[in-house]
């Protein structure tokens, strides 16, 4: 059916993309952001806990949270591993994201409510792309990959579509506001690139 088709699709294009990913952070390629796959990874972690907390969880329905878990790691073990020293070391801003994904868990402990809690972690999970957003409108040259966020963009609309077609609100949520985010991050690496070929065709 097409809800199966959506959900595999998701899956391999969500996969493709970490380690693609992973590859480039590998080769020095990209320049990520390590704050933003952190609170990424912690957002995760706890959407998928309140979801499975919830009365009747469908993985397939659901599927980009649960994949996500391991594109996610597969990214935060590349920059630990391969990526430049210092990794660790957070900004002010970035530090002020972290304490904001800290609220989020009080919110998950606090409110025993697992649709509330989820939209809690959406948040944060908002909140993490912050730090990503910020160095793209600061950078001269491009510190990303236009063709990996592409592909998660792709991936993010094809498991709206599967929790669409399953009456599946929380995979809905998770993937409608995983598909925006993309999509504002695709835009500002676009504008970043333009901007560095018109710096260096004036050069």
């Amino acid at each position: 059916s097409m809800r199966e088709f959506c959900a595999i699709a998701a899956t391999v294009l969500t996969l493709w993309m970490g380690g693609r990913y992973s590859y480039f952070v590998i080769r020095k390629q990209v320049r990520p952001t390590l704050t933003t796959w952190l609170i990424f990874e912690t957002g995760i972690v706890l959407s998928l806990a309140s979801y499975f907390s919830s009365k009747q969880p469908d993985p397939v329905s659901n599927i980009a949270n649960v994949v996500d878990f391991v594109d996610v790691l597969m990214i935060i073990l590349a920059i630990t591993i391969f990526g430049k020293p210092g990794a660790w070391k957070f900004e002010s801003y970035e530090q002020a994201c972290l304490w904001i994904a800290g609220v989020g868990l009080v919110i998950w402990a606090v409110s025993g409510r697992p649709f509330i809690s989820n939209l809690a972690f959406q948040s944060v999970m908002v909140v993490a792309y912050g730090p990503l957003w910020k160095k793209l409108r600061h950078a001269k040259e491009n510190p990303e990959s236009l063709g990996c966020w592409t592909i998660a963009c792709v991936a993010a609309s094809l498991a709206f579509v599967t929790g669409y077609l399953s009456a599946d609100k929380w995979g809905m949520i998770y993937t409608a506001r995983a598909t925006a985010c993309t999509l504002i991050t695709i835009v500002l690496i676009i504008r970043v690139k333009r901007r560095s070929a018109a710096y260096t065709g004036g050069t």
